[in-house]
């Protein structure tokens, strides 16, 4: 088996038919997901891109590694590409974010290429009016291969191509797409779709919004935005077609598992934040992950359990025939029957999968988190269990937001002061997690307060 992963920086869940959404057009997720098993309640560990890669790759929450950083401790975890070269696997990195490619662990793939994208600074470009011939804010592409955001397609099937004409070994093969942060140059008819009679006129504007909107905002300055955003969603959707088109008809294609996820959301005016915000909501950090098997494992399945990066690495680790010595499986958010060792026969395999397709046993018997403890570099942190989406400052306690997961999830109404006895015992959930990280004990086994678990009215 081969692993591919191709993880989406500045994701909204919410902009994706398979997780909920009805208005954008999104036939290849669509696809996928009746491929493959969707993870629906999947959230960051960390609003920094470096943490969620980090974690991905070692299976370690964000707060362990600062604390082991801040303690000088020599202990490095194993990463996944260097326990699966260890095996004899090819490792491949492809990028367009600068910030990843600059990161130490990325010395552990045996191959890494950057993305060269030429964006064009988006500093200070909201406030320029040049509209002349010299106007320096970047637009929309005249044909979609010809967008920025679809340079890392191309190379990554290019590199694909020549994985499937050429012997190689197994491998793991990642890449990595930034540019939803960087740039919307889908071709203006890609967000034209989105845009009904009495709407307000578009910009051919490619620039990527960071600002606070106004308390008293015009609303059409917000579906704009929206709209634009659409138009690159439905850009990234075309670029999976000949992803699926490889994974169903070539050699190679057919022996590899795909894992399609983001890996941070984009505020989307949800909070009056629009882009790259650290505040802790579920706009940030909330993102979709599908995991597609080979031959036909598993299909159209959906998770309701909690799941975080290391999760997923775990996931990987499994799907790679890693022993537990070798890599550290955090996680178990999954039933790992559905996974047989490889030396397993195909017609057991087979009658396994019957059996757990037709039982829905993926359903009764997978065990997911019972929390998710998440961070960012202000000192701010949010804890997500079945019931409860707790935002919490270290340096103001007291003004905890609490939120039902199931009934609000934009986290419209704080239910904070009328659940105080929920707040609190999440708060201090959210510190004994701390303490026990720090003292390197497992965080996870303290169980939670019995008024967490209780569903509420």
């Amino acid at each position: 088996m081969n692993l591919l992963v191709l993880s989406m920086d500045h994701f909204h869940w919410a902009f994706v038919e398979p997780l909920g959404n009805r208005w954008i057009h999104t036939p290849n997720w669509n696809r996928l997901a009746a491929e493959g098993i969707v993870f629906q309640q999947c959230f960051a560990t960390s609003s920094a891109i470096e943490d969620q890669m980090r974690t991905l790759w070692t299976g370690e929450h964000p707060l362990a590694w600062k604390l082991r950083v801040a303690a000088s401790s020599k202990h490095t975890p194993i990463l996944l590409p260097q326990a699966v070269q260890q095996q004899g696997w090819d490792t491949y990195l492809l990028t367009d974010s600068a910030t990843v490619s600059a990161m130490p662990e990325v010395s552990f793939f045996g191959h890494v290429k950057t993305v060269n994208t030429e964006q064009t600074s988006m500093s200070d470009l909201r406030s320029r009016t040049d509209q002349g011939p010299n106007d320096p804010r970047p637009h929309c592409a005249k044909r979609w291969e010809e967008a920025k955001s679809v340079r890392l397609f191309t190379e990554m099937y290019e590199q694909l191509t020549y994985l499937s004409e050429n012997s190689t070994p197994s491998f793991l093969f990642w890449s990595h797409l930034e540019s939803l942060g960087q740039i919307w140059d889908a071709p203006f008819e890609f967000r034209e779709q989105y845009v009904e009679y009495d709407d307000p006129d578009l910009q051919d504007s490619a620039w990527v919004p960071r600002y606070q909107l106004k308390k008293n905002y015009d609303p059409d300055e917000l579906l704009g935005i929206q709209q634009a955003y659409a138009g690159q969603m439905s850009l990234l959707d075309l670029c999976l077609a000949p992803l699926i088109e490889w994974l169903n008809e070539d050699t190679i294609g057919r022996q590899t598992a795909l894992l399609l996820m983001g890996t941070r959301g984009f505020p989307m005016g949800e909070h009056l934040n629009i882009g790259d915000y650290p505040n802790l909501y579920a706009e940030l950090t909330h993102f979709p992950a599908i995991l597609r098997l080979p031959e036909g494992r598993i299909c159209a399945v959906r998770s309701q359990n909690l799941a975080e990066p290391s999760d997923l690495s775990a996931i990987l680790s499994e799907l790679a025939g890693l022993q537990k010595a070798s890599f550290r499986l955090n996680a178990n958010l999954m039933d790992w029957h559905l996974f047989p060792p490889p030396e397993t026969k195909k017609t057991e395999r087979l009658e396994t999968n019957a059996n757990t397709h037709s039982q829905s046993s993926f359903h009764s018997t997978a065990r997911g988190r019972d929390r998710i403890v998440t961070m960012s570099e202000n000192q701010e942190f949010a804890i997500i269990t079945e019931y409860w989406y707790l935002r919490y400052s270290v340096a103001q306690p007291e003004s905890a937001e609490l939120y039902l997961r199931k009934d609000d999830p934009f986290q419209v109404n704080d239910v904070a002061n009328r659940c105080r006895e929920v707040t609190t015992a999440l708060i201090l959930t959210i510190e004994k997690f701390r303490t026990d990280t720090g003292n390197g004990k497992d965080p996870y086994r303290t169980p939670l307060p019995e008024v967490v678990n209780i569903p509420p009215e």
